[in-house]
Formats: structure tokens, C-alpha cells, sequence
């Protein structure tokens, strides 16, 4: 957490001096909000159900793992799902590109290309979200739903349902809006949506949050379900790590969650946090011990093109570097969803059926 971040967990020295830059922050919401609301700029809408999953303060709450389950969860009731994303970080993304379980990150951005390797769907990524929905729609794979992977504030991306992802661990700090704080609109701004979904541990509940009246409110929790080899002996079942020290490497919004479920896994840790959406070089792969690393899925998707590159650079080299080739394990999760998220989202789903004349399913 850097300077800057800690100011924000309170309403400190340095918050209050950013506190006048906030105020403006607050007009150019508003001002673009009603720019907007009073058609002075066009929101292109879809002919199929547009779900942002958002959030309204800046770092990682966990939005792409419960996207993941949202579309695992509209296949299951008979919706062919697809999804959108800015492609953060990527290097062409000012038109539509299509995203595969293969793409390379630096031109997509990492969370797609991990959402393509998760869930199998069709992803689409551009920095206008509405040319992508359209990119997607016109692609000829049958998407008959889209779920846009955060895009709250992108406005011009016409959308059906709005679910925001809280996360408990640091709530909304000190509930200013940027610099002053952490927030990209207001805590009144979920009066507006849908739903809005706490990734938690069970630990903080709504009144600690402070969330508005009348917001239907859902959590859930992310599991870790599996391992997949990256390089080094195969393991495939967390257990195999268990009573073994490990270097935890991640590049997400909360690396000290990452860290966390791993010691709850039997783990010992050692911690090598990196920022989000990290630039991942050989140089971060190389620890100084003889430890397992183990990264997280949005991480690996940068991690595994990196040691392909290492092999191929050994093989034109017809030299075996075994110092240079760590074991290196993908620690996969799964979003679980208690009985009240469930409930929303069966709530949500059934409106979105009766919104496009969709037959529900029988059986």
C-alpha cells in the first residue's frame, strides 16, 4: 500500500489537503452523468441484455473471478453468454479485438485473456465498451447476454443491470472521491443499481459497510480450487503444497488476500507482492531459494508466456538452463455465492427473461 493509499483509509492531513480536488472530481461526475441522462451524448444500446459488473472505487474487489461464476451460472439456466472489457494495459484496444485463452497480454490486457482461459466464451475487448458489445454481437457465435467486466462509468455502453463488487476488506476507506479517496463516484451512486455484490470472509456485514437503504445486498467468497503446472513436476490438487514453503508472486489489486488463502491452505508464504496489471519479466521468476512459486490466474496469463519464451530461447540454444526454470504453479479460484446473491441474481435473471420474451426453461 503505497503513501497514497494509506492517506485514504482516513480523513487524515494529506486527504483533506486533496479534499478541494475531490470537490471538482464530484462536478465532472455529476456533469458527465447528466450529459448523459439528457441525451446530449449518445448510449448505444444492444438488442441482447447488457450486466456491468463494476465497482465504484479504484483497485481490485474481485469483480472478474465472480464474472467467471455469473456467466458459469447463466449457462447453467440456458443464456449463451459473452463478455467485454477495456483490455487495461493492453497495447491495441482502440478498436474491437477478439480475445483467446492464448492471446498476449501486453495487446489485450491480462483479466481477458484469463476470462477467455476461464470460462471459454467468446471476449471481446476496446476501449469503447459499445464497439466491443457490437464486435461481439456481429462475431456470428449466438451471444444472447453480455456481461461487461467492470465499465460502471462508462456510460456510452448502454447496460440492463448493474452489479457492483464490494470488497470488505477495505470497504470505501474514507468515502471521499479521488484523490482525496479511493472512490470514482459517490457511496449514493448504488442507490441506483441493481444489486450489489461483498466479496468476503464472512467477517463484516452490511452495517459496517454503511451501504444505503433499499440496496439488495449478496456475498460471496472466493475458494481456491486447483493447481495447474506452469513448469516443474506436475501437481494438480492444492493439497500437494500443503506444510511447503512457497514464494506467493502476485501482480492483483490485494496481493495480501492471495497471501492470506494460501497460509489458510497449509502454506508457508513468502511474499513477493507486485502492482496491478505488473509487467512480468524472467527477473520476477527468479527468487533466492529453491522454493515453488505460485501465482495467481490473472498472473500466470503473463507468467506462461514468458516461460514458453524461455524454452524456445533454450531450445534454439540446444542447452538445458535448469537454474533458469522455476516451478511455477497457477493457484486457481473459484467465487461461491451464498443464498442472498443467489436470490438477487435469480431475481435478475428472471426480469431479464421477461424484458427479451425469452421462454423459461422447463426442466
Amino acid at each position: 500500500m503505497n503513501k497514497i493509499e494509506q492517506a485514504w483509509q482516513s480523513r487524515g492531513l494529506i486527504a483533506c489537503l486533496l479534499w478541494p480536488l475531490s470537490l471538482l472530481m464530484n462536478d465532472v461526475v455529476v456533469l458527465r452523468w447528466l450529459s448523459y441522462r439528457l441525451k446530449l451524448r449518445r448510449t448505444v444500446y444492444a438488442p441482447v441484455p447488457v450486466v456491468v459488473v463494476g465497482n465504484i472505487s479504484v483497485g481490485g474487489t474481485g469483480k472478474s473471478p465472480l464474472t467467471a461464476a455469473l456467466v458459469e451460472r447463466f449457462q447453467d439456466s440456458h443464456w449463451r453468454p459473452g463478455i467485454v472489457a477495456r483490455g487495461y494495459g493492453g497495447e491495441q484496444i482502440d478498436t474491437p479485438q477478439r480475445v483467446s485463452p492464448t492471446s498476449d497480454p501486453k495487446q489485450v490486457g491480462d483479466e481477458p485473456v484469463m476470462l477467455a482461459k476461464l470460462t471459454g466464451v467468446p471476449v471481446w475487448v476496446c476501449k469503447d465498451r459499445a464497439a466491443a458489445v457490437q464486435a461481439l454481437l456481429e462475431d456470428g457465435d449466438g451471444v444472447d447476454i453480455v456481461f461487461s467486466d467492470d465499465g460502471l462509468q462508462h456510460y456510452r455502453m448502454g447496460r440492463n443491470a448493474e452489479i457492483v463488487v464490494v470488497d470488505e476488506a477495505h470497504g470505501f476507506a474514507n468515502r471521499w472521491l479521488l484523490p482525496a479517496g479511493p472512490l470514482r463516484e459517490p457511496v449514493t451512486r448504488l442507490k441506483s443499481v441493481d444489486l450489489v455484490a461483498v466479496h468476503t470472509s464472512g467477517s463484516v456485514g452490511r452495517d459496517e459497510l454503511r451501504l444505503p437503504l433499499g440496496v439488495d445486498v449478496g456475498y460471496f467468497h472466493l475458494m481456491q480450487t486447483r493447481l495447474l503446472t506452469l513448469s516443474g513436476p506436475e501437481l494438480d490438487n492444492l493439497v500437494d503444497l500443503s506444510g511447503k514453503t512457497v514464494n506467493a508472486v502476485a501482480g492483483i489489486g490485494d496481493p495480501s488476500r492471495f497471501f492470506h488463502q494460501l497460509r489458510l491452505a497449509g502454506m508457508q508464504v513468502i511474499e513477493h507482492p507486485k502492482p496491478d496489471h505488473h509487467r512480468w519479466s524472467l527477473s520476477d521468476l527468479q527468487c533466492d531459494n529453491d522454493h515453488p512459486i505460485v501465482v495467481t490466474s490473472k498472473d500466470a496469463v503473463k507468467v506462461s508466456g514468458l516461460l514458453r519464451d524461455q524454452e524456445r530461447l533454450q531450445a534454439r540454444l540446444q542447452e538445458q538452463v535448469h537454474s533458469m526454470k522455476p516451478c511455477v504453479y497457477e493457484v486457481q479460484v473459484h467465487a461461491i455465492l451464498d443464498g442472498k446473491l443467489s436470490w438477487a441474481l435469480a431475481k435478475l435473471e428472471e426480469r431479464l427473461h421477461v424484458r427479451y420474451r425469452q421462454s423459461l426453461p422447463t426442466n
